[in-house]
């Protein structure tokens, strides 16, 4: 099922499924991590990379099409295997830079992927990372995605200027790290199904980014690989976050301004979504109070 994904008509209308996904849960800023370049044709070849860039632009057309709030945007954060050699990686960080001059709109991050305590660790690829010369091509880093305490990525994440982190389930074991990331205004991607799938959290009610949260650093909740586990939106994240990490509406709020403010966007559609959500959510919670009083 996942290989259908590769192909370019199921691809086509799995990104237009998860398009209207967003939408209909009010979402108008969409970032993904994938790898380009493995969409295939009819004939099982390689698409080129503009056109798969062209997938996205129509489909990002189409939805704005719809009569919507605000425009829809999409990026595309480049995901790197972090157990290739250095001569790779380096290929493929100049093929992203190539990617983001030529698609601004589009790409807008790059990442690695990977086993944090198998594979290579960032201080091992700092050497070949700091050879992304682009500004505009920031690093979002998945770090801390184990409960080793001699896992030190978040650190070397840190230290490589991660505008934003996956998981940080190891954060807890460096609590001096706390205020460096406030003080980065960094926002760190929780992901609790996935956490628990992968038994980096066994009970979600023991979840770190319960503390993380209340000791004011920034989260937001999201889904973790939709086309691994089929899933759609963040339902599913957002009902265990209440159900077991006992946040509630406040905390959701939260959470949600968070992943705007996390975004690879400018300020200025920052503060146009922000608006637009606070709108949305007071009418919200006005349908709530209307119903049940």
């Amino acid at each position: 099922m996942l290989f259908s994904y590769f192909f370019k008509e199921f691809d086509k209308q799995y990104i237009r499924n998860t398009f209207i996904q967003c939408i209909e849960d009010k979402q108008f800023r969409l970032e993904t991590r994938l790898t380009p370049g493995k969409i295939r044709d009819e004939n099982f070849d390689i698409i080129s990379l503009d056109e798969e860039m062209l997938i996205y632009q129509e489909e990002i057309k189409f939805i704005n099409s719809l009569n919507l709030q605000t425009k829809f945007t999409f990026g595309i954060i480049v995901e790197l295997i972090r157990n290739k050699s250095d001569d790779f990686i380096f290929s493929k960080i100049n093929e992203s830079i190539s990617s983001r001059a030529k698609y601004p709109d589009l790409i807008c991050g790059i990442d690695f992927s990977g086993d944090e305590n198998n594979f290579r660790s960032f201080k091992d690829l700092t050497p070949v990372m700091l050879k992304n010369t682009d500004n505009n091509l920031p690093w979002i880093l998945h770090c801390g995605e184990t409960i080793k305490a001699k896992n030190y990525n978040l650190i070397d994440g840190l230290l490589l200027n991660t505008k934003r982190s996956g998981h940080c389930i190891n954060l807890f074991k460096f609590g001096y790290l706390y205020e460096k990331i406030k003080n980065k205004n960094i926002v760190l991607e929780i992901n609790p199904i996935s956490n628990q799938t992968l038994r980096q959290v066994r009970d979600l009610r023991l979840h770190p980014c319960i503390g993380y949260h209340n000791l004011g650093i920034k989260c937001c909740i999201n889904c973790d690989d939709p086309t691994l586990y089929n899933t759609k939106g963040n339902n599913y994240d957002y009902f265990v976050s209440a159900a077991a990490m006992e946040f509630d509406l406040v905390d959701f709020k939260c959470f949600k301004l968070n992943s705007i403010d996390g975004a690879i966007i400018s300020e200025e559609v920052k503060n146009e979504y922000k608006n637009i959500f606070l709108k949305n959510w007071d009418e919200f919670l006005d349908y709530f109070i209307n119903k049940y009083q």
